[in-house]
């Protein structure tokens, strides 16, 4: 998984949880992009790991990404990692270790 790509992760079905949508929806918006944008196809193409490096953001607030010099902007429903960081302040370390162990490959041990 973790040498997975955007798009690899996007082919999966989606789950039966968010029943409104077809379960191929990722998929077929996917293909559908891609040939239309090679910026697009590039981000798709990145680790998911890198775009987590975005998301993380040093535990600060975000509300846009830089990628190939082109700015991507969050709706204001998307959160980054610091609000939840802010909405989960008895656990915020427990979840800055596991980010650091899991995803950016920092172990203190």
């Amino acid at each position: 998984m973790k040498n997975s790509k955007i798009k690899d992760l996007l082919n999966f079905e989606i789950s039966i949880r968010y029943g409104r949508c077809d379960k191929f929806e990722n998929k077929k918006l996917l293909e559908k992009i891609i040939p239309s944008s090679e910026w697009l196809s590039h981000l798709f193409d990145m680790n998911y790991l890198d775009l987590f490096r975005y998301y993380y953001n040093n535990e600060k607030p975000l509300n846009k990404i830089y990628f190939e010099n082109k700015a991507i902007f969050f709706s204001p429903e998307t959160e980054s990692f610091y609000f939840l960081l802010e909405k989960c302040k008895d656990s915020k370390q427990d979840i800055i270790d596991m980010a650091k162990k899991m995803y950016l490959n920092e172990n203190d041990d």
